[in-house]
């Protein structure tokens, strides 16, 4: 019986469809009614059941991106898999275990969700909005209650004025060499600052409050905000390591050993001043990034795995 789960690598499916070999993801399509791809085969939606794990000293049970163990402690949620060139190319949300999920369809970026008791539209934009914050451990009411505010919520097109210019390259000395990147309206540095060696893109959806924005960013970097933020999401990490990660010959981690593996990748501002910090994980987790989300007022929000 399929459960969503039977090819590791997600991504490299979706490569090879677009490459001409699509005979994986015809498998997959073919075998498991919760998984949907867009006709242009950049985006893989699958509808699946994650691992949790209870125990006596944690309130809320901890999510895991694996299979569940058994039938009975699981979490419903979608991984949403893209192409390189959208920035984040695997990650997932949770959704509501109260409903009995029948499918998942995907034409564009718009999503429908399918249960016996609802059908819900959204689209992947508001899904990465409302829900990356319920991660690795969260409480359902409040996840229900996010769920049930998806409502197909579009991004509103922001109309340049004519007076604003869009510079194609901005130097700024403290960030980089900042390019613009007209296809997803933000300016990346690619590594040029001197002052710190990771990548940092800063959209750029509003350009008549870019000038504020980048103020507000440069100020953010050099008072190295992301080292707070690494220090906030250990807990959560160390704990998922040594409860869910550890290999057959592993010993248990500490504080000093993850923070010798564990390096920012890249920090991605958006337009309401709200980041999210990507982290190499050393190899701790099965190469997978760490995830840091910031909300607008610079306050640590969580952490997840991705790709």
């Amino acid at each position: 019986m399929t459960n969503g789960w039977e090819f590791e690598n997600l991504q490299q499916v979706l490569t090879d469809a677009r490459n001409g070999d699509n005979s994986q993801l015809e498998e997959l399509l073919g075998n498991y009614p919760c998984a949907t791809v867009n006709e242009s085969l950049t985006k893989l939606l699958i509808l699946r059941k994650f691992r949790v794990k209870r125990t006596n000293f944690m309130s809320q049970p901890m999510v895991s991106i694996a299979p569940p163990d058994n039938d009975q402690d699981f979490q419903w949620g979608i991984t949403i898999i893209t192409t390189p060139e959208d920035g984040e190319t695997e990650y997932s949300v949770y959704i509501p275990n109260k409903y009995h999920y029948t499918g998942l369809d995907l034409q564009d970026d718009e999503v429908t969700i399918l249960a016996e008791e609802v059908k819900v539209k959204t689209n992947i934009r508001e899904l990465h909005k409302k829900l990356r914050e319920f991660h690795p451990m969260f409480d359902q009411t409040d996840l229900e209650r996010a769920f049930a505010s998806l409502n197909n919520e579009k991004s509103q097109p922001h109309k340049v004025s004519e007076s604003v210019k869009i510079e194609p390259v901005i130097e700024n000395e403290f960030l980089g060499t900042l390019t613009y990147d007209e296809k997803y309206r933000q300016y990346e540095n690619n590594g040029t600052s001197k002052y710190f060696p990771f990548d940092l893109s800063v959209y750029n959806e509003e350009p008549g409050h870019f000038a504020s924005l980048l103020a507000y960013v440069e100020s953010k970097m050099r008072a190295e905000f992301y080292k707070q933020h690494l220090l906030d999401m250990e807990p959560e990490m160390i704990q998922l390591k040594n409860e869910s990660w550890l290999g057959e010959d592993e010993e248990l981690i500490d504080p000093e050993q993850f923070r010798k593996l564990i390096a920012i990748e890249g920090i991605v501002f958006y337009s309401d001043k709200s980041c999210t910090i990507y982290c190499n994980d050393g190899e701790l987790f099965g190469e997978h990034l760490i995830e840091i989300s910031v909300d607008a007022n610079g306050n640590y929000q969580s952490v997840t795995l991705a790709g």
